[in-house]
């Protein structure tokens, strides 16, 4: 499994310099304390948190009603949880600042999450970034965890 060392190490590596993140299916919020010790400013939602600040009861799917902008958002082992996984990427982009960063990770096939199993593979989610206008940093996978990045371009084209 991927730790939360590892996930703070690879979230702190792709954020645009003084960025702010949002995590998507936060649960207990452990990743955001562990950013904030690291200087990393964030919020995060998820329809069941159970650790409070700095997590609020949303679903993924209502993320658009934010009415905020981030430099980099981040889904862990929850991507399989939500209803409408391909549309992800376009609803994150919509919250994303030009050059900012979706980071996707999430279980592949033969984890034993311990709830059903749903899994995605890295070139479909990877293909659903490219789709929502992303261009793709990352593509892999550690133990039993995909890791799946995309920018915004800083420059979009015009036709």
């Amino acid at each position: 499994m991927l730790g939360d060392e590892a996930v703070v190490e690879l979230i702190v590596e792709l954020l645009p310099s003084g960025g702010r993140v949002l995590d998507v299916g936060c649960g207990g919020g452990d990743i955001l304390r562990a950013l904030a010790r690291r200087g990393v400013k964030g919020i995060g939602v998820d329809p069941h948190p159970y650790g409070g600040a700095p997590c609020q009861r949303l679903h993924a799917e209502e993320i658009s009603t934010l009415g905020e902008q981030f430099e980099l958002i981040y889904t862990l082992h929850a991507l399989h949880e939500f209803d409408a996984p391909e549309r992800f990427p376009r609803e994150a982009r919509e919250l994303l600042r030009p050059g900012g960063v979706l980071l996707i990770m999430d279980w592949v096939r033969g984890a034993k999450m311990g709830v059903q199993e749903r899994y995605f593979a890295v070139e479909a989610v990877a293909g659903w970034m490219a789709d929502a206008g992303f261009d793709m940093l990352r593509q892999e996978v550690r133990g039993q965890t995909m890791i799946v990045a995309g920018r915004v371009p800083i420059f979009e084209e015009t036709t």
